[in-house]
Formats: C-alpha cells, sequence, structure tokens
C-alpha cells in the first residue's frame, strides 16, 4: 500500500489529490509512507488521549471523503483532535507515545525507530497543519498486483 498524510486547507481541496496523491501534485507538507491506514491513526489518536478505540470511532472525522475503487485511491480526514493531540505532543514524550502505539497488533511488526521517526514526522506535520489553520487528511492506494 502507498499512504501519505498531508495538509489541506479543506476537504474540497484534499479531494483533488484523489488521483495523483498530494506529493506528486506538488504539496510541500507531506509525509509519505508505506502501509499507514486510518486504523493506525485511530489507535495513535487512543494512546495520545489515552481513550478506548470504541471512544476514537465516535469522535467526528475519520471518513472517506473521495473513493476512486477498491484498489484506491481515497482520501479520508484525519479527525482534527489527533491533530491537535499531535501538535501539542513535546518532544520529551515521543519514545514513551511511540512505544505505546507500537504495542498495538498492527504495528508489532514495525521497527521501533522506523515508529518514533513516523511519530516525530506526524507531530511535525500536525503542527504545520496548525499553524497554516488547515487539517490533515490521509492518502491510500493499493499496489497493482504484477
Amino acid at each position: 500500500m502507498l499512504s501519505e498524510v498531508f495538509v489541506a486547507g479543506s476537504d474540497d481541496e484534499a479531494k483533488g489529490y484523489l488521483h495523483t496523491g498530494a506529493a506528486a501534485a506538488g504539496v510541500d507538507a507531506v509525509v509519505e509512507t508505506s502501509d499507514l491506514t486510518s486504523i493506525e491513526l485511530d489507535l495513535l489518536q487512543g494512546v495520545l488521549r489515552e481513550e478506548a478505540l470504541k471512544q476514537v470511532l465516535r469522535e467526528p472525522g475519520g471518513g472517506v471523503l473521495a473513493y476512486a475503487g477498491d484498489l484506491g485511491p481515497w482520501v479520508e480526514d484525519v479527525r482534527p483532535v489527533l491533530t491537535d493531540a499531535l501538535a501539542a505532543l513535546p518532544a520529551e514524550k515521543f519514545d514513551q507515545v511511540a512505544a505505546a502505539w507500537r504495542e498495538h497488533e498492527e504495528l508489532a511488526e514495525a521497527d521501533p525507530e522506523d515508529v518514533r521517526e513516523m511519530l516525530g514526522e506526524l507531530v511535525a506535520l500536525a503542527v504545520t497543519a496548525r499553524q497554516r489553520r488547515g487539517e490533515l487528511y490521509l492518502w491510500n492506494a493499493l499496489e497493482p498486483e504484477g
């Protein structure tokens, strides 16, 4: 899977990156990853806000905004409360949060340093989103088999 988390000023702007992805469209505030899913972001929100996944899923946001088929790509909005929590996360808590995030089954195979690095990139992106009065969005596409 190909993944990007990016900053956009509106849902409509984010939807405009459906077919190309934000990085290919020239967006400067993008974290390119592989295999980052909305459920992993939901789990991160649970860690940051000390909430059960059921509670996280009740929060506004986190839905598919644009969809181009079963293999994607698709664009989802990231819950604003996650963006706020990331933007407010102090650097001295990165190790603790990354370790707690990695405890979830979905991230169990991930290298601890990669998880910490991803967390740092997401925090920086969330800070940028808040400075620009924008929001975070997730773009995913499955890689075609072949």
